[in-house]
């Protein structure tokens, strides 16, 4: 450390003013990327570290991306951690990891609000949540933020943030459509998405198709045991289905359970069709015919979405990536 040199050395070599490497120093967003690297710059050169405590040290130094996430333990955000981990380890940032219930999507900002005041963080990942009624409360946030896999409207005003995600209205139209093309005409619908729930039910009704729908007990929480208990309710409603359709392919294998215990054969009693194409859907016996989601491609573009606003200051981004449907064995046609 050099104890010679102070704050108005760093302003004098970067060229600004003391408050400007005040606001640097301590993680404030109001400071462009050009003056950012200038006082960064200098402060590397002279060694500088200041005096108050190692507080002001670890936010000098650090170079932390927070990333937020529904359900450390799906499968399907498992993989995309691990992966945003890899592409910010070799761009030298260092994850932060968080975890919340996702209950409310009240929880979820809360979270991020919290953590962008404790930790300064230079970015934000959130996997997952449904923003729609409270997204603005997120504007608070003054570092980039990117919504991965993310319920947000076409409606809502999005200049300030970037979002990487697939159309779940259209991809659950289309799955729709090919559920009913195969001769199924009594489905059973599990979760709660409101993009998906109404690209699929749209279709149905447009093809006068009788469905039931299954909820869970609380949005945005796919388990295998939601799972489970929403396919007992199906089946023991009296509504007889020809096929099952899940939100998750977590909700599917739970669904796949229910189904089991009640004696019957799947596809042949009932088909049952997931989303999301996580690695577990091609070892469950049937495997299961899904909506598989690009999930590397997601979790690599949300991570350069983020570096190239906070290192070049691009503009936020926002991209909708193509699904794919993957026939596994869980489904055949009437």
């Amino acid at each position: 450390m050099n104890d010679s040199v102070n704050i108005f050395d760093i302003a004098k070599i970067a060229g600004v003013s003391t408050s400007t490497v005040s606001r640097v120093l301590n993680g404030h967003g109001d400071v462009s990327v050009k003056t950012r690297k200038r006082v960064q710059q200098a402060i590397d050169e002279t060694s500088y570290i200041p005096n108050n405590s190692a507080r002001s040290l670890s936010r000098i130094s650090s170079h932390s991306v927070v990333v937020i996430v529904s359900d450390v333990t799906n499968p399907f955000f498992s993989r995309m951690i691990s992966l945003i981990q890899a592409e910010l380890d070799k761009a030298r940032y260092a994850m932060i990891l968080q975890n919340y219930d996702p209950v409310s999507d009240d929880d979820i900002v809360d979270t991020a609000i919290s953590l962008y005041k404790e930790k300064r963080p230079k970015g934000i990942i959130i996997l997952g949540g449904d923003f729609e009624k409270s997204h603005q409360r997120l504007r608070q946030i003054d570092v980039p933020i990117v919504l991965a896999t993310s319920t947000i409207h076409a409606s809502t005003e999005r200049s300030w943030f970037s979002s990487i995600t697939i159309d779940d209205e259209l991809e659950s139209a289309n799955i729709a459509s090919y559920i009913c093309d195969n001769g199924h005409k009594r489905i059973g619908v599990i979760g709660t998405h409101i993009l998906r729930s109404k690209g699929f039910c749209n279709v149905l009704r447009e093809r006068d198709i009788s469905f039931v729908e299954a909820d869970l007990e609380f949005e945005n929480v796919f388990t295998y045991r939601a799972g489970c208990r929403a396919a007992r309710e199906i089946l023991e409603s009296g509504n007889t289905c020809s096929c099952i359709f899940c939100f998750s392919d977590i909700l599917a294998i739970g669904a796949i359970k229910a189904i089991r215990e009640k004696g019957l054969s799947i596809p042949e009693d009932i088909s049952v069709i997931g989303f999301d194409g996580i690695e577990i859907s091609e070892y469950v016996n049937p495997m299961l015919t899904t909506v598989k989601q690009p999930i590397d491609e997601i979790a690599r573009t949300s991570v350069m979405a983020l570096l190239d606003t906070i290192q070049n200051g691009k503009p936020p981004v926002h991209l909708v990536l193509p699904a794919a449907l993957i026939e596994g064995e869980s489904f055949r046609p009437i």
